[in-house]
């Protein structure tokens, strides 16, 4: 299906990201009491960007980077919520792929360029049992790549929509593997160098998360999701498609 709107900041993945991120929070154990959790990880992201038209598909960049991602949850009955930020680190490297067709851009194959990555997101569930959970939230996302020798950003993107997903939570050995999906309705806009455009999004996002007890009031979480957001009306007869798969490493701890 061809997207409706694009992204800025905002959930856990989703995402994020992000699945965009819909942010699967896994939420607290907290009975009647309230239940803070902090948490921080760090994610290694793979970003895709490409175009199709029509009898044709296009891949502009593949990138692999470093984030980190820092966020507070609570929980308070089946009642659960939270806000997760994650942003790039350091410099990171993405080149125009060879295949790219690009005379009208006047750019050189292989030209080196500088990405940054931003997402935001919030959210809000119900768990109706032990194991399933819905939630619904709101998430930004924010991608920019500069290049040397242009006068202003080669790409961006600035989308933002709401999300809404479930989650199915299955205990394992005194851990919790939790599987989740997202649909996303984004808006926004969309820049590439030399063409800015009002664009209109959409897409699924799909994750799994380990979680269990690690040190003291800590938990360990392992978390793996992705997504993949298609935009509309940024010109006749082309679609743009935005990819990401992450891999996190945290840790939280229960307040």
């Amino acid at each position: 299906m061809k997207s409706k709107n694009a992204s800025k900041y905002i959930p856990l993945l989703l995402a994020v990201a992000a699945f965009a991120e819909s942010s699967n929070a896994a939420s607290p154990e907290s009975g009647d009491k309230l239940a803070i959790v902090p948490e921080v990880a760090l994610s290694h992201r793979n970003y895709k960007w490409s175009y199709s038209i029509p009898g044709k598909s296009v891949d502009v960049f593949d990138v692999n980077f470093p984030s980190i991602r820092v966020g507070l949850n609570a929980g308070y009955g089946k009642f659960f919520g939270g806000v997760k930020y994650e942003t790039s680190l350091g410099d990171v490297s993405a080149s125009i792929l060879p295949g790219f067709t690009n005379e009208n851009y006047q750019m050189p194959y292989g030209a080196s360029s500088q990405l940054d990555r931003k997402d935001l997101s919030l959210v809000g569930g119900y768990r109706f049992t032990d194991r399933i959970s819905a939630f619904a939230g709101y998430l930004s996302g924010e991608t920019s790549v500069d290049m040397s020798g242009l006068p202003t950003t080669l790409y961006s993107v600035d989308v933002s929509g709401p999300f809404v997903g479930a989650a199915y939570t299955i205990p394992v050995l005194g851990n919790s593997l939790s599987l989740k999906a997202a649909y996303s309705d984004l808006s926004g806009d969309i820049s590439w160098y030399p063409v800015s455009s009002k664009v209109n999004g959409s897409g699924i996002s799909l994750g799994a998360m380990m979680t269990g007890p690690f040190i003291g009031k800590t938990n360990y979480v392992i978390e793996l999701d992705t997504y993949k957001y298609e935009y509309d009306n940024f010109a006749p007869d082309l679609t743009i498609e935005e990819e990401q798969l992450s891999l996190r490493f945290g840790i939280n701890m229960v307040f």
